[in-house]
C-alpha cells in the first residue's frame, strides 16, 4: 500500500490499537495521530524506561518498524508533535 494512501491512517489505527491498550494498561498518558506517539512521562528516566519497554510491544508483539531516528526522549520544551508544541512540564518521548 503506498504512503499517504487513503487506507494508511485505518491501518495504521487498527495495527496501534495494541499499542493504546499496552499504554493504557501500564496507565501512560499519551496522544497518537496516525502512527505518530507522545508518552508523557514524569522524568528523563521514567521516559528511557518506557522507551526500552515500548519498542518491544510494537516490534515483537505488533510486528512494526519504530523508526530509531524519529523515536526519542526529549523535554516537552523542545518537541513539536504535528507543528504544535505543548506546555506540559513532563519529558516526553515522541516514536
Amino acid at each position: 500500500m503506498p504512503q499517504g494512501g487513503p487506507r494508511n491512517p485505518l491501518c495504521g489505527n487498527v495495527m496501534l490499537n495494541g499499542l493504546d491498550k499496552g499504554l493504557e494498561s501500564r496507565e501512560h498518558r499519551f496522544v497518537r495521530y496516525a502512527d505518530d506517539t507522545l508518552i508523557s512521562c514524569k522524568g528523563r528516566k521514567g521516559a528511557e524506561r518506557t522507551l526500552a519497554n515500548i519498542i518491544p510491544l510494537i516490534e515483537g508483539e505488533l510486528f512494526l518498524k519504530v523508526n530509531r531516528v524519529k523515536t526519542t526522549v526529549t523535554h516537552v520544551s523542545k518537541t513539536k508533535y504535528l507543528g504544535y508544541i505543548s506546555m506540559l512540564d513532563y519529558y516526553l518521548k515522541v516514536s
